[in-house]
């Protein structure tokens, strides 16, 4: 069975910092499973990280302007795998977009479904309350694994709708890897300070100027890319509705809630291997654990 690391958490947890770390120990390639950072031109406000020993893919695969699903990375990061694999190394998966982490690691082929732009304009019409009760109607097990913020998604509910209504079915195919899955977090007072000093690193970085270059070129603010945390802020900064402090504080209070979107999601699996960031060693601690995965016959 191919080996497959898959490196997990929220935001701000350093995922890519330690993929490059067990990239350059055991030999492996990263590839970046963030919805945010396959955006061109989403760079700070993304975190997008770069090594000068470690292969990074998933950067950078759609203008922000583009539609980009959850079908589209799949396909991407299986063609990735199977490359990084054939030249004798170790794929490394790394991010913290639950979504795009499932349909690699269980498979599930939505790709059969296509969207459906007549129905997609119905029910953008319809209220989150409607969405969710159509859902309920069609598919009340699909609609009661939802997670509260997933209940007020339109987008996520759209889709579906989207697949209750198709008369195809969504499959799970065939779990292609053996794989294991380290996760990072803290308590949520270390992960906000991590947060605020993540902030102010991208604002000093040029965050307003690249939020003004993506407003320049035409994306829209109620484009999906435009709904990365940190993007809107900004960009309402930028046209004079926010204060700069507004809008760094709406920013914050964005990306808490994100990471407490992204634990939910997460702590919803039982096979993750878990490691606190806080504590000074954890890096070595995780390089044994997968380690001895590695070895296992």
């Amino acid at each position: 069975m191919n080996r497959l690391l898959e490196i997990c958490g929220p935001t701000a947890t350093g995922k890519t910092d330690l993929g490059v770390y067990l990239a350059e120990k055991l030999n492996g390639e990263i590839i970046s499973a963030d919805s945010r950072q396959v955006y061109r031109g989403m760079t700070i406000g993304t975190g997008k990280e770069y090594s000068d020993t470690a292969k990074i893919w998933g950067y950078d695969l759609a203008q922000p302007t583009d539609e980009f699903s959850v079908a589209h990375f799949q396909k991407f990061a299986h063609k990735k795998i199977s490359e990084i694999l054939s030249h004798g190394k170790l794929p490394i998966l790394v991010g913290g977009t639950g979504l795009y982490i499932r349909a690699i690691l269980e498979n599930i082929d939505t790709t059969a479904i296509p969207p459906n732009e007549l129905l997609r304009a119905e029910l953008e019409t319809k209220s989150v309350e409607e969405l969710f009760t159509k859902l309920h109607e069609l598919n009340p097990q699909k609609a009661l694994s939802l997670n509260e913020s997933d209940k007020q998604n339109p987008r996520r509910l759209i889709r579906a709708l989207e697949i209750a209504m198709s008369n195809k079915q969504t499959t799970v195919k065939p779990i292609l890897y053996d794989s294991l899955i380290v996760g990072l977090k803290s308590d949520m007072s270390y992960l906000e300070n991590r947060l605020k000093m993540s902030i102010e690193k991208r604002m000093a970085r040029g965050m307003v100027k690249e939020v003004t270059d993506l407003l320049h070129a035409g994306v829209p603010l109620e484009s999906k890319a435009m709904t990365a945390t940190g993007y809107r802020e900004i960009a309402l900064f930028i046209l004079g509705k926010l204060s700069e402090e507004e809008a760094t504080q709406k920013w914050l209070l964005s990306e808490r809630r994100y990471v407490k979107r992204q634990l939910t999601w997460f702590n919803k699996r039982t096979d993750i291997h878990w490691f606190d960031i806080a504590k000074a060693h954890y890096k070595y601690e995780v390089e044994e654990v997968v380690k001895k995965w590695e070895n296992k016959p």
